[in-house]
Formats: C-alpha cells, structure tokens, sequence
C-alpha cells in the first residue's frame, strides 16, 4: 500500500530519548488535536535522530485524502517558518516545555535551524 510521506527537516543537534509512555502519547494526542489542524488518527508520526537534527515524518495512512495531505503540508510548511523565526511555541504546546531539544532549539539563532519540507509518495514508512 502506498503512502504519502511528508516531512520536516531540522538542523539542529538532537538527544536520543527513551520511548514514551502510553499516558504520554495520549497527553501528547490530546493537545496536539489542538495544535495541528489535519486528523491525528489518520496520520502516523515518525520522528528520527540524524547526525545534524531530526527529521520529522508525518504519514498519511489514505494517500488518496487530499484534504488531509493539504492540511498537512500547510502545517509543516507553517511551522518551518515558525522555527526559522525562532518561534517555537507550538511544538512547546504540543509536548511541553521539557520536550527533549528543545532548550537547544530555543539557544540557537534563527539562522541557524534549517528546515525543509519535503514531500514524497512512498512504499513505507523508513526515514529519509
């Protein structure tokens, strides 16, 4: 089954972390509805360490729901710019202030956070 993938990718050092709880996820579930205006539950999210950042990959399970794709590529595209502003406040939203990183995101000059919005149909879900 095909899947459209898009993808956000940050510059920036990145932490390893453990894997989140069940209530975590949900916590995050919760105020991420909040946050991004596509449908959580027809999405799938893959966040991955690279040697320079972090890629995040947002799958959309029906390749075939533009609506979705849409929305997602305008949040995606809208918060790479957020970033480049230094604007971090709604990954800060989503997963509070002690999300992993995000101390070194805010320390860092708007310059420096590089962000790409890629897009890509694709056969799974392995990261860039």
């Amino acid at each position: 089954m095909k899947q459209l993938i898009i993808a956000l990718l940050v510059t920036i050092p990145a932490h390893a972390v453990e894997k989140a709880s069940e209530q975590r996820l949900d916590e995050v579930v919760q105020r991420g509805s909040h946050v991004m205006p596509f449908n959580l539950e027809q999405t799938t999210h893959v966040f991955s360490k690279t040697a320079k950042g972090g890629v995040q990959q947002v799958i959309v399970k029906d390749p075939a729901n533009a609506e979705q794709i849409k929305l997602i590529r305008e949040y995606l595209t809208k918060i790479s710019h957020e970033f480049q502003q230094g604007d971090l406040s709604n990954p800060a939203k989503i997963h509070g202030d002690t999300m992993p990183g995000l101390d070194e995101l805010r320390k860092a000059k708007p310059n420096q956070i590089v962000t790409k919005v890629y897009s890509a149909h694709c056969l799974n879900s392995k990261p860039f």
